[in-house]
């Protein structure tokens, strides 16, 4: 494609970046001109393919008019369509059967609840076959076969000569019913299209998309396989008289001339510019969007090139240099063999032979010794901590209790004592952020994985099981969830301590069936959050959870509540858990940060003979640097709980949370 501006041309298809272009109208660019004088202009189209899709032509074999911008006092851009309307003076547009099936389908009917779709043009003589699907609560098939006219308003008219209608007689039958053509189509979601009686009018000026054209038709024909629209000659027609273009011979062009104009890079006034073909043999193919893609890749490959010339340029200085330093290095080798030329002419001196450097060093046992001693040292080193990590079965780092119990850890609970460097309420906060944290894994961690009944345990006593269980509960609580907290350790109960509660009745009457749960359920202070204590003290525990009224009491509760947090005893001390770890949907275990290897391996195969499924473990009594508080963030917790609002009116200033329990008995 060739671009001929104001008399020069320019190929774009060697260089299609017109921004330094010498152009007369470039210079021109900065003079101010009124909106109301601002002059008009005109285009004019000859043997145009104009590509308004990838897969449609509007074939112009002639056509001039008016540019019209879409703002007032702008201009219009040439590959912006939408930017810009034409207002038609004269001229003669062919549109080929194919193209006129993709005009209709995407354009005219192709909104949301068009009842016709995948339309298909043929021509039949002189006149137009379409046939498609048409949708009445089911597909349709049809085929009509309509004669073409004019109205008065410059509409084109779809007479109906022939209507088939899955492959019957379609015209019969509407008339055998009573019913016409818009009894069937409602077209009203069309901007381009009406139907009226059995007749389809379609207009001109909008079957196309932007840029918008205003123009009205006195003719329109079929000939061979395409639709030909004649547009009315207006009297501006006669000013594309008055003036030649800059090629006057090319029988395939775009030209534009006189007011303001933009094209990809170039800006132009008082424009003259002509769009020429190169290959004049066939029509001149228009795509306006392919050239905007064109010009990103273009101005992407020049960017690499500008790179790749940088980084030849800088070789070509590093080339430079190093050639400097070698001219300046013989420099001085060829002084050197000057000077001793000299001194061996005026003292009579002569270098006999001159020492050779020796290619092997001397044989010195020093470097053996030294590589000997470092790696009998490493061998011995790799030896000493083989046998240290052999003996020595206490857990480094919490994580450590992952791959031995086969569960995740879900928190690490740090040291009461060691929280002293951290200011009051913010030590409580620590803590409570910790089972806020253990909650959200255990409740959204795997939202499918739905634990309603879970058994907090532990090895031994103290090491946090109750205390977890106790801060657990009010945990999913606070989250808005109905919770009952079971005392299960019917040896030592700690729960009714802890919430101010009688010990009896408790679980131990309701698995005996002496009481309802009704009847012993405890209201706590905390919202949501019940309380079944204990129960009266027996001798043999074990027996009385081993009974098969256990599973159904939990069941019947689990029917009530969201949640049950059931508290247990120890697991190593006594049997009386074993039984419990079964029943319950999950299984957390709690351990102290002490605990050691074959502890954890012990509590691991109670837990796998049990069936239990253990869904994770924390770690209580953790040194500060060691817990999560510490590794998200160090201090972040203590700057987010100083820096807190301004309390509301009747609000404590600097309230801590009273719902953390910071047990250490279990």
């Amino acid at each position: 494609m060739v671009i001929v501006a104001a008399g020069v041309a320019i190929d774009l298809s060697s260089r299609p970046a017109l921004a330094a272009s010498p152009l007369r109208t470039t210079a021109r660019a900065s003079r101010h001109v009124s909106v109301d004088t601002l002059p008009r202009t005109w285009i004019e189209m000859k043997n145009v393919d104009l590509r308004i899709a990838t897969d449609a032509v509007v074939g112009i074999r002639q056509l001039r008019g008016e540019v019209i911008p879409a703002e007032r006092g702008s201009s219009a851009i040439l590959d912006s369509t939408s930017s810009f309307a034409i207002r038609i003076t004269s001229g003669t547009v062919a549109i080929q059967s194919a193209d006129l099936s993709v005009i209709l389908n995407k354009f005219v009917f192709g909104y949301k609840g068009s009842p016709l779709k995948h339309l298909h043009v043929r021509m039949a003589g002189a006149q137009m076959v379409q046939s498609g699907v048409m949708h009445k609560g089911v597909d349709i098939k049809f085929e009509i076969t309509s004669s073409l006219s004019l109205t008065d308003s410059g509409f084109i008219r779809l007479h109906p000569t022939k209507v088939r209608v899955l492959g019957v007689n379609g015209e019969s039958l509407l008339h055998a019913l009573g019913m016409k053509l818009d009894d069937l189509l409602d077209l009203s979601g069309s901007k381009a299209a009406r139907v009226k009686g059995d007749e389809i009018f379609l207009d001109p000026t909008k079957i196309l998309p932007p840029p918008a054209i205003d123009g009205r038709l006195t003719s329109v024909r079929v000939e061979g396989d395409a639709l030909v629209q004649e547009f009315a000659r207006l009297p501006d027609d006669s000013l594309f008289t008055g003036y030649a273009r800059p090629d006057s011979t090319a029988p395939n062009y775009l030209f534009f001339r006189g007011g303001r104009l933009r094209f990809g890079r170039l800006e132009m006034r008082d424009t003259q510019l002509q769009i020429l073909d190169l290959d004049p043999s066939d029509p001149f193919d228009l795509y306006l969007a392919e050239y905007n893609k064109q010009m990103s890749e273009l101005d992407a490959r020049t960017k690499q090139l500008v790179f790749v010339k940088n980084q030849i340029t800088a070789i070509d200085d590093r080339i430079g240099s190093v050639t400097r330093d070698y001219d300046t290095a013989y420099n001085s080798l060829q002084m050197f063999k000057n000077i001793k030329t000299s001194i061996e002419l005026n003292s009579g001196i002569k270098i006999a032979e001159y020492a050779v450097p020796p290619e092997n060093p001397d044989q010195d046992k020093r470097v053996k010794v030294q590589a000997a001693g470092m790696v009998g040292g490493l061998f011995l080193g790799m030896l000493l901590a083989l046998l240290v990590d052999k003996f020595d079965k206490r857990l480094r780092d919490p994580r450590d209790v992952e791959p031995l119990l086969g569960a995740p850890l879900l928190g690490t609970i740090p040291r009461i004592g060691e929280l002293k460097r951290v200011k009051g309420e913010q030590a409580r906060n620590l803590i409570a952020e910790e089972f806020r944290i253990i909650r959200t894994q255990l409740l959204f961690g795997n939202p499918e994985l739905n634990y309603k009944i879970i058994a907090i345990t532990s090895p031994q006593p103290g090491d946090g099981n109750t205390s977890l269980a106790v801060n657990l509960a009010i945990s999913i609580a606070k989250a808005g969830r109905r919770v009952l907290l079971i005392d299960g350790d019917l040896r030592k109960p700690d729960i009714h301590r802890i919430f101010n509660v009688a010990d009896s009745p408790g679980f131990a009457e309701v698995i005996a069936g002496s009481h309802e749960p009704a009847a012993v359920i405890k209201k706590s202070d905390i919202d949501g959050l019940d309380v079944l204590p204990a129960g009266t003290p027996i001798t043999r525990p074990s027996e009385l959870l081993s009974r098969p009224e256990v599973s159904r009491v939990l069941a019947a509760l689990g029917e009530v509540y969201d949640h049950i947090v059931l508290d247990t005893a120890p697991l190593l001390p006594v049997s009386d858990t074993h039984v419990l770890v079964g029943l319950v949907d999950g299984v957390m275990t709690s351990f102290n940060a002490d605990v050691d290897r074959n502890t954890v391996i012990l509590v691991q195969d109670i837990l796998r003979r049990s069936r239990a499924n253990v869904i994770g473990t924390v770690m209580n009594q953790v040194k500060y640097k060691q817990s999560g508080s510490y590794h998200r963030g160090k201090n972040a917790y203590s700057s987010y709980y100083t820096n807190t609002r301004v309390p509301a009116a009747g609000e404590l200033p600097g309230k801590v949370d009273p719902n953390v329990a910071t047990l250490t008995k279990h």
